[in-house]
């Protein structure tokens, strides 16, 4: 989940540095291109505690966030690049609360270092985000594309890594397996 986490970011990270490039190309002003961010922000988090719970919306959340980012190479007007943040947050929405269930589900036994290294998948994400994004004051607008390809390969890696070699069924009885292997019935005050 870390890597999911970072190619889940690269499009929030990516939002603040094509604020100049909406301020060139859209005649904005502060307000507006503020409200670009804040419309992504808030429904990212305001959104995420009515969707996600659904393995599948991983991959979606992602895909739909990075996405929505390389559209903005299509936008005409202020109003369509609104949509399109409000799209990618909606995305963010779909991809936490699933991805934060899925650390704990497959690292329960060693859940403060999982998440710690889920938080940094995030972090790197938003870090190298408008790293990519930059590009687009070299190569102009088409360059979000790049967004795009990196979704696909994400979904692609998703695919690979949690589909076909298990079920979740299996997965629940080998984890049922090992609290019930670790679980003597004597407290260990040490390790506690």
């Amino acid at each position: 989940p870390p890597i999911f986490h970072c190619i889940n970011d690269f499009g929030q990270g990516s939002l603040a540095a094509l604020i100049p490039f909406f301020i060139a190309n859209f005649n904005l002003n502060y307000y507006q291109s503020a409200a670009i961010i804040f419309c992504n922000t808030i429904v990212a988090s305001i959104a995420q505690p009515v969707l996600g719970y659904v393995p599948w919306f991983i991959p979606v959340g992602f895909a739909v966030t990075l996405v929505s980012i390389s559209a903005i190479a299509l936008a005409t007007s202020y109003e369509m690049i609104l949509a399109l943040a409000l799209m990618s947050g909606v995305g963010a929405a779909l991809f936490h609360p699933e991805a934060a269930l899925l650390v704990n589900r497959t690292q329960s036994h060693e859940i403060g270092n999982a998440m710690g290294r889920f938080a940094v998948g995030g972090s790197a994400g938003f870090a190298l985000g408008p790293l990519i994004a930059g590009g687009v004051y070299v190569f102009g607008g088409q360059f979000l594309w790049v967004f795009t390809a990196i979704a696909a390969l994400g979904v692609l890696l998703y695919l690979y890594a949690f589909t076909g070699h298990t079920t979740e069924a299996e997965d629940a009885r080998e984890c049922e397996s090992q609290i019930k292997g670790t679980n003597t019935g004597i407290n260990d005050w040490v390790s506690f």
